[in-house]
């Protein structure tokens, strides 16, 4: 950064850096409203999305916060007043009691001489706010409060009355208190503004990635090494499981951060940046795993979780579980069928109610990839946020990416106008109501309140963003690099990693966000820092394969092996080629290897590279000896021959299948060409 930059910004961005590491593991401003969107086919309003420097700001938050903030700071202290006004009403104890209580939790128990009372009152509004927090209970903060006041009101049967003074002191002291807030609130916006001018000062030299003659092209990578097939093994075994099959993940909670939904689209997208960047030319378990694990979203253990946060959240008893504040589901989906389509071809989950979720024998739910997406374009167009809740009154700025993503990737399919739709929106909202004066990405936001908390820089998103809002996730990456040092023997590491919370398990177990950090800079051709970022993994961790082939980290949880698994099978700009630029015509038209014999035979990479050869290394998966394998879009009657099988030649079939056997013993390599 040079001497240039004052102590001051550095050390902002130095805080900004480290927080990369550890807002990675969690799960994380403008001055008008953000824009409402056009009807399809409508110019959409511009947005600049190729600065990565943060927009100056003259509020810590942008129009829409700030409007719901106003709300609900004027409904707090409109009961408050009330509270005061029905304190003071001469001769009625029990309504006195009742209105301290709603001054504050605990004052009226306080105020009538119970204590005990009061400590519990009190010690209500934190327990509810958990709630609140954690699972979307928006009814549990005013429950607790005016359930309070309300205990403390009927207990009050003896009559004690209620000195004016309690309540007015404690009127007093509470004005007080939000005049000191407000102070505060001033003063940090300035040093925030400070903050975030000294980050420019560092943006401004940064040279983005994957931009311009460092676009990287569309290619294959090397083939797996032995540790890279250990990660396979144990994403396809799991993901191959039976739909209601639930072992090997981790079945702690379906409200939060642990839920089965992230583990499986966690495992669908490293088998998907193991197909783009190693072999495209497969499809097998490979491609098998992906549409397992799409079809077994419709299991309800995925998604029933739904009706009781609709309920406690939204007081609504409808258990469809796209139709409202559940981009957490739609959106995570989306993004990976998406993927699943430009990998394949295959559109079976575009057809109409392709998926669906069955309440019971009377009831369900059938969507589909288009009419999912369509579901949340409506909920983005209405939006002041940009952004759309993930649940009842929460938003949170991951699960909306994936979300734009997954329209992203439907519109470059399809042709829809759904990224025209959501993506505008998303990019100014993002920008303009979830961006802070200093830099700081809000990784969630209450629609209902404005509370909200940051996630430093955003890394987690920055891939799926890059095709379409390349300054967020460069940003995100000029920023995260700052979380690497280089050791005196040359290394060069993060500077924490361990200890970091696992939201897989719960634990603090430091392998996700350290994998999350490594495949961030791995796409945006950082090798150095991503080696750096997985060795630190091998040095803090026992890393060994197990008696089922599978490679461990002793102690993340099976979300962060995936993690582990896409930042190693990733390679520079995979996701932005796939998403951009999907499948070169000789991937998709040229020979494929079909399908292998699995367990047996682990592929290790497969590629056409002109249309008319297919590339192939096999590896023996559980013994070796002479196997079968299929292949197909070859001609159709043309004969082909095949190095390294058996028969040295073969034709293909009117359908352009064929079967080779191949003695499979240690790495070996079968490439079939034109005779």
């Amino acid at each position: 950064m040079g001497n240039t930059l004052t102590r001051k910004a550095r050390l902002t961005i130095a805080a900004l850096a480290a927080g990369a590491s550890v807002a990675s593991a969690v799960g994380a401003v403008r001055t008008k409203a953000a824009p409402a969107l056009p009807e399809s086919g409508g110019e959409a309003p511009p947005v600049d999305v190729e600065s990565i420097l943060i927009p100056e700001r003259e509020h810590r938050f942008g129009q829409a916060t700030r409007a719901a903030m106003r709300r609900v700071g004027l409904s707090v202290t409109a009961g408050q007043l009330a509270g005061l006004a029905l304190s003071l009403v001469p001769d009625r104890p029990r309504l006195n009691a009742f209105g301290a209580g709603l001054i504050a939790p605990g004052l009226g128990h306080l105020a009538t001489g119970r204590p005990v009372g009061a400590v519990g009152a009190a010690a209500s509004l934190p327990a509810s706010l958990t709630a609140f927090f954690s699972t979307g209970m928006n009814v549990a903060p005013p429950l607790a409060w005016v359930g309070s006041a309300v205990h403390a009101g009927l207990r009050n049967r003896t009559g004690r009355a209620v000195s004016p003074a309690v309540p007015a002191i404690a009127a007093t002291a509470i004005a007080g208190a939000y005049g000191v807030e407000a102070l505060r609130r001033k003063a940090l916006l300035a040093r925030q503004q400070e903050q975030g001018a000294g980050v420019n000062q560092y943006l401004s030299t940064v040279t983005p990635p994957l931009r311009g003659t460092d676009a990287p092209e569309v290619a294959v990578a090397e083939e797996l090494d032995d540790v890279e097939l250990a990660l396979v093994r144990r994403l396809v075994d799991i993901s191959l499981q039976e739909a209601n099959d639930w072992s090997n993940y981790e079945l702690i909670d379906q409200f939060r951060e642990s839920a089965v939904r992230y583990s499986m689209t966690g495992n669908m997208r490293a088998l998907q940046a193991l197909q783009y960047a190693r072999m495209p030319a497969f499809r097998g378990y490979v491609s098998e795993a992906q549409r397992q694990l799409i079809l077994k979203h419709q299991q309800p253990l995925v998604w029933k979780y739904w009706f009781w946060e609709n309920l406690w959240g939204n007081l609504s008893l409808n258990p469809d579980p796209m139709v409202r504040q559940n981009i957490m589901l739609g959106g995570w989906l989306s993004t990976t069928i998406g993927a699943y389509e430009r990998l394949t071809g295959d559109y079976r989950f575009n057809e109409p109610d392709s998926l669906s979720f069955v309440v019971n024998s009377r009831l369900s739910f059938s969507y589909s990839y288009e009419t999912m997406l369509a579901v949340l374009a409506d909920q983005f167009e209405k939006s002041p946020y940009g952004l759309v809740a993930c649940e009842p009154n929460w938003i949170y700025t991951l699960c909306n990416t994936f979300g734009v993503a997954g329209a992203y990737l439907h519109s470059k399919i399809h042709g829809s106008d759904l990224f025209d739709r959501i993506g505008p929106g998303y990019v100014a909202g993002f920008q303009e109501e979830f961006l802070g004066p200093e830099g700081l990405t809000r990784a969630y936001m209450s629609t209902r309140t404005g509370l909200s908390g940051p996630s430093a820089t955003g890394i987690l998103t920055a891939a799926y963003q890059r095709p379409f809002a390349p300054n967020l996730a460069d940003r995100a990456w000029a920023l995260t690099k700052g979380a690497f040092e280089t050791r005196p023997d040359g290394a060069v590491r993060l500077k924490s990693g361990k200890g970091v919370f696992d939201p897989g398990n719960y634990s603090t177990n430091g392998t996700y966000g350290t994998a999350l950090i490594a495949g961030a800079m791995r796409e945006a051709g950082e090798e150095e820092l991503a080696l750096g970022a997985l060795a630190g993994i091998q040095e803090k961790h026992d890393v060994y394969v197990n008696d089922r082939g599978w490679l461990q980290v002793e102690g993340a949880s099976g979300m962060a092996h995936a993690e582990v698994a896409h930042s190693m099978f990733a390679r520079k700009g995979t996701w932005l080629n796939l998403m951009s630029k999907g499948m070169p015509e000789h991937w998709r038209t040229g020979p494929l290897l079909e399908s292998v014999p699995y367990p047996e035979v682990l592929v290790g990479r497969a590629v056409s590279n002109d249309g008319e050869d297919l590339e192939v290394v096999l590896h023996p998966g559980s013994g070796s000896g002479r196997r079968t394998v299929e292949l197909s879009q070859l001609v159709p009657g043309r004969r082909y021959k095949a190095q390294g099988a058996v028969q040295q030649q073969f034709d293909a079939d009117s359908s352009g299948a064929a079967s080779v056997e191949v003695d499979v013993e240690g790495r070996t390599e079968l490439h079939v060409v034109p005779a």
